[in-house]
């Protein structure tokens, strides 16, 4: 069996670690988001440099989404397409609900959803690498005679 490899040629737990520091800074950046969606910071706080929408009901579809990634970022090591989903949904459903205010945690979770998409492994390795090991055993005997 060969070797696995993802597209960047990076090996996947290198990816997973790029994807689990990038994914738990959005997610902390997201909950400081939701906390100033639900009135509980003030808008003029540094991390905020954007006005945003803000109610009780927009901060907890905020919360459910940083608590999303938050899920994620625990997930990261053990299923990295969980992770990507949750990432994306988060980051996605973020810019909707909040709006400018989510740009930076949006885009530290869009970038950790992708790197965790290139981590997972394909589920049609071992089926391509039979294939391929079929093709040269056939050719070999061809290419004596």
């Amino acid at each position: 069996m060969s070797e696995r490899r993802t597209f960047p040629y990076a090996p996947p737990e290198v990816l997973t670690r790029i994807a689990l520091v990038a994914g738990a800074l959005g997610a902390l950046w997201a909950i400081h988001e939701t906390l100033v969606a639900l009135d509980a910071l003030p808008q003029e706080s540094g991390l905020s440099p954007f006005a945003g929408r803000e109610s009780t009901a927009i901060g907890l579809v905020a919360l459910g989404l940083a608590l999303a990634a938050v899920v994620g970022v625990i997930a990261v090591r053990r299923a990295p397409s969980v992770t990507a989903t949750l990432l994306f949904i988060a980051a996605c459903g973020g810019f909707l609900a909040v709006g400018s205010p989510w740009v930076g945690p949006g885009v530290l979770l869009g970038a950790a959803s992708w790197l965790a998409l290139l981590a997972t492994p394909n589920p049609f390795q071992d089926e391509m690498d039979r294939e391929r090991a079929e093709r040269a055993s056939s050719e070999a005997p061809a290419a004596e005679g």
